[in-house]
């Protein structure tokens, strides 16, 4: 173990990119400013740094000139379109030890300008989270968007003696009145509200007029700064979990500043996200989804004419691509901040293209979709940042931990021709570490849709050979199950595969960048198709050689552990142990207490959910039989299970439910249960002691 501790301390020093920025210093010379952030395993924590590169394009030459300091926790940052400035909103704990947020202005020459939020007294807790989030610079650089939370009444007992300070609003007995929310990872988030903060005064102006259930966010600057576009999500009747659910009905707006009217800009009945603006302010896109349905399908891509006030449909969802080399459709939580190239025309987006994510670039005028990138060294790539004809980005693959690239972009139809500058002389690379890319065929299915989808793929890692000896196999099933892992850096694989290991990551049918298609294969199939699909994967590596067949275990998170504990159950004795985090193991009982109810009537095939729905028996039995549970009484293989105690998604129940029915039936079990941490389990020490654990698990089982 001692060796374990000692790789996991060493790889869990590698960093990974926040965001960056371009900076052009003079011709062809440019300055990129990164935020890291960096596991610090004796703080238990996640530290953030800078770097600074600069950039000589025509040499094709760049040095990092910077040492790299800790930096100071910011929650949002924004560069002024000038970029001459940068605002920034930090949270730092007083004397008392209250958390306080600042809105800091910071120029050339330092720190111009620090507001104390709280102390303007007009809205609560500043938001930093995925969904909502914004912090944008007006056009003329003197005003700032951004959401937070409505300013709330001060809520104490009937009988609270203390008097209160004079114009503090308060409403007595409702200090335990419960107040929605939008679920995991957004507990805190219960009413939205856009403000805007003039700098030249320093005073804070809330948009009026939105409507009381609709949560506003994505906020972005109208043209000539004339009024706010957002993005604003329906609570119909009550909210459901919003958190990598791109089917939650959602609209453009329009917020008019000068008359307080908010005009709908795009449909009202679908899901949309990421307005983006393009250069000259004359038209914005975004993403487009149908409202219900899986969590996360294929996308379109709108766009909405600022003069004409017509919404056009730039990219259609992509059924069944017609092979591997074609575009399969969009598939992004987001588009980047920066996504417009300076000829008003072209946008660059990162999408999964089967087992890896790649850039794509969209021609708005000629709807021509591109593949940027296509190189069979690097699985995974993230632009950052476009300025100035250059494009900002990491790649990154199994072996090797994301790095800068930078590259110039070419003229329209000559995208595919960018040559990528490395920002650094000699990235990490783990050459001890190999993979490769399977394909593999399912079973066709004769119930339902999809059943003319057949291939899916798994992502392989192997390890050195050490004295000859094949390696056991880690079989590492998603979650979701509409996602997909495309082959990138992940410290955990790397851990394992350090240690001897090879590790199946399997892409099953389901997963996204496959065509719409595969998406809806799947639905009403799960705890069959799926299970098939994960297994046939682990059958065919097998059958290679390259792997010691009589050492075979399975891992897996949230449908990742569904899966694990299907063919657990499913083929009994096969898998020699097995390790799940937060796992789903009854869809029935799960209905009642996820943030997601929808997900269980959307996976179990039945029919549409509907807020007023009360299951029938029938409809609990069906959700029973395509769980895991059902499957119970035939499991042999030893179970380690790790559950956070503040999971919204898959709640701690539904892993202390498998716990107690395996272990009832003697099979070998442990449990382990991390406070602080939600469906994630990502806390800095949360994700250690599960790594350690789950090696000692194996190894004691193998």
């Amino acid at each position: 173990m001692d060796k374990a501790a000692t790789l996991f301390r060493q790889l869990a020093k590698n960093p990974s990119v926040i965001r960056s920025h371009l900076h052009k210093t003079q011709q062809d010379c440019y300055s990129v400013s990164t935020v890291w952030s960096q596991r610090d395993l004796e703080r238990g924590e996640s530290v953030k740094f800078n770097t600074t590169h600069v950039v000589f394009a025509d040499t094709q030459k760049a040095a990092r000139v910077a040492t790299s300091t800790e930096s100071q926790e910011e929650l949002l940052c924004s560069l002024s379109p000038s970029r001459k400035q940068k605002a920034i909103v930090q949270q730092v704990k007083n004397k008392k030890g209250d958390e306080k947020q600042y809105l800091e202005i910071w120029g050339p020459n330092g720190k111009e300008q620090s507001i104390d939020l709280e102390a303007l007294d007009k809205h609560g807790k500043v938001y930093d989270d995925d969904y909502f989030s914004c912090l944008e610079w007006s056009s003329c650089e003197t005003q700032l968007v951004y959401i937070a939370e409505k300013k709330q009444p001060k809520k104490v007992s009937y009988f609270d003696p203390k008097k209160t300070k004079d114009g503090d609003e308060v409403v007595k007995g409702t200090e335990h009145e419960f107040l929605e929310d939008w679920g995991e990872t957004l507990v805190s988030r219960h009413h939205p509200v856009i403000c805007i903060m003039d700098l030249t005064t320093e005073t804070v102006k809330i948009v009026e007029g939105i409507d009381e259930d609709m949560s506003p966010g994505q906020a972005s600057w109208a043209p000539d700064d004339s009024g706010i576009v957002f993005v604003g999500a329906c609570h119909e009747p009550y909210r459901l979990g919003m958190r990598a659910c791109f089917i939650r009905r959602s609209a453009v707006y329009y917020a008019d500043l000068k008359t307080n009217n908010i005009s709908l800009l795009s449909a009202s009945d679908r899901h949309v996200r990421s307005v983006r603006f393009s250069p000259d302010r004359s038209k914005f896109v975004y993403l487009c989804n149908d409202a219900g349905g899986p969590h996360w399908h294929c996308s379109q891509l709108m766009m909405y004419d600022w003069a004409t006030k017509e919404n056009t449909l730039v990219v259609h969802t992509v059924m069944l691509p017609d092979g591997p080399d074609q575009f399969p459709g969009i598939y992004c939580v987001s588009l980047p901040k920066k996504c417009w190239a300076d000829d008003n025309e072209r946008i660059f987006l990162p999408t999964a293209w089967r087992s890896k994510e790649e850039i794509v670039v969209v021609n708005t005028s000629t709807r021509v979709v591109t593949r940027v990138t296509n190189d069979p060294q690097y699985g995974c790539w993230v632009i950052l940042d476009m300025y100035d004809g250059m494009i900002l980005a990491t790649r990154n693959s199994p072996n090797t931990p994301p790095h800068l690239v930078l590259g110039q972009v070419p003229s329209a139809g000559e995208e595919h021709t960018i040559s990528w500058q490395c920002l650094d002389s000699q990235p990490l690379a783990y050459n001890d570490i190999s993979w490769e890319i399977v394909v593999c065929q399912g079973e066709p299915s004769k119930e339902g849709s999809g059943a003319d989808v057949l291939e899916y793929e798994c992502i392989l890692l192997k390890p050195s050979q050490i004295e000859d000896k094949k390696p056991p196999l880690i079989v590492f099933p998603h979650g979701g199950p509409h996602c997909v892992v495309p082959a990138k850096y992940m410290l955990s694989c790397a851990f394992f595969c350090k240690m001897g290991y090879a590790i199946l990551i399997v892409n099953y049918r389901g997963s996204l960048g496959f065509g719409q298609a595969g998406v809806l294969s799947l639905p009403g199939k799960v705890g069959s198709q799926d299970v098939k699909d994960v297994h046939g994967a682990a059958l065919q590596v097998l059958s290679t050689g390259l792997v010691d067949k009589e050492r075979v275990v399975v891992m897996g998170g949230s449908h990742g552990g569904f899966l694990s504990t299907h063919l657990i159950g499913q083929y009994p004795g096969f898998y020699k142990a097995c390790c799940v985090r937060n796992p789903v193991v009854n869809i029935a009982s799960l209905l009642g207490s996820t943030d997601i109810p929808d997900w269980s009537y959307v996976e179990a095939g039945l029919e549409e959910f509907k807020p007023h729905f009360v299951p029938t028996a029938k409809t609990y039995k069906e959700m029973l039989q395509r769980s895991p549970i059902a499957h119970v009484d035939k499991v042999k293989t030893p179970i380690l299970l790790m559950i956070g105690a503040e999971d919204r998604r898959v709640p701690p129940k539904q892993g202390y439910e498998y716990y107690k029915a395996v272990k009832a039936r003697g099979v070998q079990t442990k449990l382990y249960v991390y406070p602080g941490n939600n469906h994630s389990l990502s806390k800095v020490d949360c994700e250690g002691d599960c790594m350690m654990n789950m090696y000692q698990w194996f190894m004691k089982y193998l």
